[in-house]
């Protein structure tokens, strides 16, 4: 009988699938039941040529909900710079254009976020965390 789990081929997927679940379930902002309406700010980019391909968006938390979020999606073909919001000491905790196991990590883990510019790779999603 074939052991459950991750196939090898696979493991680095299993492996962000399996974090990426427990990170929504510890930000129970992202889910909440009253929607987003009065908690998000959204956000662009710095880089005119990317405008229509990229955006940002930031998610305050409630009480118990995990701490703000701050997203920035890129589907640009090029590297898109985005602005930072300095309401908060941001960690970079999801960065899908890293190889694993370096692309989504603990807070604890999570390199400390102090520009107030971040550049985001091609075609990939980057998540702070305060």
């Amino acid at each position: 009988m074939a052991e459950l789990g991750a196939p090898r081929s696979n493991s680095d997927l299993f492996r962000f699938v399996k974090l990426i679940i427990a990170f929504r379930k510890a930000h129970r902002s992202i889910s909440r039941d009253t929607g987003w309406r009065d908690a998000v700010e959204w956000h662009g980019t710095l880089s005119p040529e990317a405008s229509q391909h990229a955006l940002a968006y930031l998610l305050r938390s409630g009480e118990g909900e995990g701490g703000d979020l701050y997203v920035m999606i890129n589907c640009y073909w090029q590297q898109t710079e985005f602005a930072i919001p300095p309401t908060a000491s941001w960690r970079r905790v999801i960065d899908t254009a890293r190889e694993s196991p370096n692309d989504i990590v603990s807070f604890d883990e999570a390199e400390a976020v102090i520009d107030s510019r971040h550049i985001v790779n091609a075609r990939s999603v980057v998540v702070l965390a305060a």
